[in-house]
C-alpha cells in the first residue's frame, strides 16, 4: 500500500554540481533535494511523496483550510526533485516523532492524495453503481517507493508497457446473479456506468468490445473484464494529442479464476480480437544490472503513439504472473520526469 508521508532513513546524500546551498537526498528510492549541511546519511526523517497533499505549511505549521499544498516534481539547479524531506523535530510534525522507520504517518498529518479533476460531464456517464466487487482495481506503485523490488526479481524478464495518462476505464462480461444472465458492463475507476451516450459506452460501441468478450464466453467458457485508459480530447488535456476519443487495454481479467492473464496471452488475445492494446516498449526486458535511475532513464522518452510528445512512463510486468511481499502483484511503475516537468505533476 502506498505511503504517502512516512518515517524513513536517508540512504545516501550526494553534491549537485554548481549548487552551494543545497544537495541531494535519496530516500527509499526517491530523490530529493534539501538545504546543504542540514541531513546526513542514516538520519531519520519524515519522507512525502509527490501528489500529496499537504493541510499545513511544512515549514511554518499554519492551517491552509481549503487550499491544501500539493507537492510537484521539480527541478533545481539540474537536479529533479521529487517529495519533501523533513526533520522530524519540526514542533507541526510532533505526531510523527517517535514512530519508527518505516511507518505510515499519512492520517496522523492528515496527508491526502491528490486525485486528478473528474471527466467532463458530457464524457461521465451516470453511475448505476459502485465498482464491481468482482473487479480488481489496478494502481501501480512507483518503483522509487519499493527500490528492493530490482534486486529480488533481477532474474526475471519483464514487458514494458506505455503508461497512458487518460481516464481509468473497465468492461466486463459477466454472469452477476449466477442465474445464466450475463451482463456487459463499463466501468469508471470508481462506478458502473449505466448504459447510455457516454465516452466509455461509445468507445467499447466503437471497438467491438461487448462482441469480443461474449465470444470468449461462448467459445471458450471464460467471462473476461479488460482494463484500459480512456484518452483524447478533453481528457486530462489530451497530452498525447489524439484527434479522438479512444481506448487501450493494459489488462484482462479472468473473472472467475481470479487471476490475470499473462502478458504474453493478453497480448494475443486482444489481437485477436481487434481489441486496441497500449504499446508496448520492450517485450522482454531485464532487470538485472538495473536501478531505479536506470529504469526512470528508460521511460524518459517520445510516445510510441504520438513521438512529438513525452509519455508519462512505463510500467513493468512480468512475463508469467507472480506475486511480490511489498506490491502482491508483481507490478510497478518509473514515471518520466521530464512529462511531470512539462506538464506540472
Amino acid at each position: 500500500m502506498r505511503q504517502l508521508a512516512s518515517v524513513q532513513r536517508i540512504v545516501d546524500i550526494q553534491p549537485i554540481p554548481n549548487a552551494d546551498k543545497i544537495e541531494c537526498a535519496t530516500v527509499l528510492g526517491w530523490k530529493c533535494v534539501v538545504r546543504k549541511g542540514e541531513f546526513k546519511t542514516g538520519d531519520l526523517v519524515l519522507y512525502i511523496e509527490p501528489d500529496s497533499l499537504l493541510p499545513f505549511n511544512p515549514w511554518t505549521g499554519e492551517q491552509l483550510g481549503d487550499k491544501p499544498l500539493r507537492l510537484k516534481t521539480v527541478r533545481m539547479k539540474g537536479q529533479v526533485s521529487q517529495g519533501l524531506v523533513l526533520g522530524l523535530s519540526l514542533p507541526q510534525l510532533a505526531p510523527a516523532n517517535g514512530q519508527p522507520e518505516g511507518t505510515d504517518v499519512s492520517d496522523l498529518l492528515g496527508i491526502k492524495k491528490y486525485e486528478p479533476p473528474p471527466l467532463p460531464a458530457a464524457l461521465a456517464g451516470i453511475a448505476r453503481g459502485v465498482f464491481p466487487s468482482f473487479l480488481v482495481k489496478t494502481d501501480e506503485t512507483r518503483i522509487q517507493a519499493f527500490p528492493g523490488v530490482i534486486t529480488r526479481h533481477a532474474d526475471k524478464s519483464f514487458a514494458v508497457t506505455e503508461k497512458l495518462d487518460g481516464s481509468s476505464t473497465s468492461y466486463y462480461w459477466h454472469d452477476i446473479r449466477g442465474d445464466g444472465t450475463y451482463t456487459f458492463g463499463a466501468c469508471s475507476r470508481n462506478l458502473d456506468l449505466e448504459p447510455g451516450d457516454s465516452a466509455q459506452w461509445v468507445v467499447a460501441a466503437n471497438l467491438g468490445v461487448r462482441e469480443a468478450l461474449t465470444k470468449e464466453q461462448v467459445d471458450n467458457g471464460r467471462n473476461l473484464a479488460l482494463q484500459g485508459e480512456l484518452v483524447g480530447p478533453n481528457i486530462q488535456s489530451n497530452k498525447l494529442g489524439l484527434p479522438s476519443v479512444t481506448w487501450y487495454a493494459f489488462n484482462a481479467f479472468d473473472i472467475a479464476q481470479r487471476k490475470f492473464l499473462s502478458h504474453g496471452e493478453f497480448i494475443e488475445w486482444t489481437e485477436k480480437n481487434n481489441i486496441p492494446h497500449v504499446p508496448v516498449i520492450d517485450a522482454n526486458f531485464s532487470l538485472q544490472e538495473q536501478n531505479v535511475d536506470s529504469l526512470v532513464r528508460f521511460v524518459t522518452r517520445k510516445s510510441l503513439l504520438n513521438p512529438q510528445v513525452w509519455i508519462e512512463g512505463g510500467v513493468f510486468r512480468p512475463l508469467v504472473e507472480e506475486r511480490d511481499p511489498d506490491l502482491g502483484r508483481l507490478s510497478f511503475k518509473a514515471i518520466n520526469p521530464e512529462f511531470l516537468l512539462k506538464y506540472g505533476e
